[in-house]
């Protein structure tokens, strides 16, 4: 009788085990990048008054995408930089690149990539290591006066056009970025 009901309880359990393995399995790889990517998006802190605009996920490489997020704030790129200069790692670097002029910096506690692409840095991917996903967000500012915006955003965010364009031609576009697993 005792042999029995131990049995019923092994293979109860064993179903149990076997039911609710995939149930964990899948939870810790849908719950726990979600949590890391609410975490990481709570992170950016915005000075008055800029304003959200969009973001989008750009494919990276294999199974990764940036993760981009856009504000646009009235003031000009020196106030920005003072503002954001107590919460980069990396002071803000300036580019020049086919008319294009940007300024990019990392996040506060970010895991800067150690073995650069190039010694320039001057873009998300060269900034921050795409396999270290959620360890390193960048901050980049333009000046949305700029005719080839809409092209070099394309280019490193591949920001749509569109978007891009109806941006007011006065004012600074930040762009936070980091890297996030693909599960497309």
């Amino acid at each position: 009788m005792i042999a029995k009901r131990l049995l019923q309880i092994a293979v109860f359990a064993f179903f149990m085990f076997i039911c609710g393995l995939p149930i964990i399995f899948f939870g810790l790889i849908i719950g726990v990048p979600a949590i890391q990517e609410w975490h990481i998006q709570h992170t950016i802190i915005v000075d008055e008054p800029s304003q959200y605009l969009f973001d989008n996920a750009k494919q990276f490489s294999g199974s990764y995408q940036q993760r981009s997020f856009y504000y646009w704030s009235p003031k000009q790129i020196p106030e920005i930089k003072s503002f954001y200069a107590d919460f980069i790692v990396k002071p803000f670097t300036d580019f020049d690149s086919y008319d294009a002029h940007w300024s990019i910096a990392a996040w506060e506690n970010s895991k800067i990539n150690d073995t650069p692409v190039s010694d320039r840095m001057s873009l998300p991917a060269e900034l921050c290591n795409y396999h270290e996903v959620f360890e390193c967000m960048s901050i980049a500012v333009f000046d949305t006066n700029q005719q080839s915006l809409p092209m070099t955003l394309a280019g490193i965010y591949d920001a749509a056009e569109h978007k891009v364009e109806a941006l007011p031609k006065n004012g600074t576009l930040i762009v936070f970025s980091y890297f996030i697993w693909d599960f497309s």
